[in-house]
């Protein structure tokens, strides 16, 4: 929209400094306007209460439990998931998939399951307040955005209880992960690939490792750091 671009071009313009929440969205603007001006990076922080009372998780549990959790709409690429989950569902039978979350896309991604006769193991758990409760229940959480993520929040969260992210790589997410130390990063934008992706995580046999290293990787986006780098800017421009 050629107004919005040149009101943020004003915007742009008379600003002292830019804070973006990730390298991406830093690189995305920077590609539209043209920025004359002091720009920084600050991640988005979690609340503290994702980071209290960690359970030790249940190696003895033979199912893995697979989970989304955010908005169904086409860009959240859930549709692939679904497809994905299927594919693995005919070679691990152990496995479980609940979506978390409302929106548009909703009626026809449970007619997508019912379609691919996977209704017995795909639980539509519809919008939740206690996300933390789910993340614990879970062991790998999948992230399929096709569009370029700004950030990711949820991908934060679910490392943070040691769910072990699955993604594309598309955004920031490449930035929040460390491929194939704290989680997977799936390069090519498809079913199949991301098929393979959640075959292999599944079959793997150091997943308490990874987890741990989600865990680990997770306590960098505090919300505590968020506010202390902010402060820091707004003081270097108040001087």
């Amino acid at each position: 929209n050629l107004i919005v671009k040149v009101q943020m071009q004003k915007a742009i313009n008379c600003s002292d400094c830019i804070v973006y929440i990730s390298e991406a969205s830093k690189k995305s603007f920077n590609s539209k306007f043209k920025i004359n001006t002091r720009e920084v990076v600050i991640y988005n922080g979690i609340e503290n209460k994702f980071f209290k009372n960690q359970k030790e998780r249940n190696e003895k549990n033979n199912t893995i439990n697979i989970i989304f959790i955010g908005r169904l709409v086409k860009v959240k690429g859930v549709n692939l998931l679904i497809d994905a989950f299927e594919k693995t569902s005919r070679i691990i039978e152990n496995i479980t998939l609940t979506i978390v979350g409302d929106g548009v896309e909703r009626e026809n991604l449970e007619e997508q399951v019912k379609k691919i006769d996977i209704a017995d193991k795909v639980n539509f758990a519809g919008r939740q307040n206690n996300i933390i409760e789910w993340l614990d229940k879970s062991d790998i959480f999948v992230y399929p955005s096709i569009w370029e993520e700004g950030f990711g929040i949820s991908v934060v969260e679910a490392m943070s209880r040691g769910c072990i992210p699955i993604t594309f790589n598309r955004g920031a997410l490449s930035e929040i992960i460390d491929n194939g130390n704290s989680g997977f990063i799936v390069n090519d934008v498809n079913s199949n690939s991301l098929a393979e992706k959640i075959q292999f995580l599944c079959n793997y046999e150091d997943k308490k490792d990874i987890m741990k290293n989600a865990k680990e990787n997770s306590k960098k986006y505090t919300i505590e750091n968020t506010i202390n780098y902010l402060e820091n800017e707004y003081y270097n421009l108040m001087k």
